[in-house]
């Protein structure tokens, strides 16, 4: 996972990490734990992020499923 891009893209659509916690329906903490890379994150997760950051099926597989 490309995690600085995916922190950018948070900021770009004009989240916060917790609000984009909230809009994911997880805790900051957990965001927090997912973007530092200790943990992964869900397909469904992945599918909302898609949609909350308008990010097409390419740009999704790049930015989630490429190091």
């Amino acid at each position: 996972m490309k995690n600085q891009e995916l922190k950018g893209k948070i900021r770009a659509k004009g989240f916060t990490q917790k609000s984009f916690s909230l809009a994911l329906g997880i805790s900051p903490a957990s965001l927090s734990r997912k973007l530092a890379g200790t943990h992964e994150f869900t397909i469904g997760e992945i599918e909302q992020m898609k949609e909350l950051l308008g990010l097409s099926a390419e740009e999704a597989v790049e930015l989630f499923f490429t190091r």
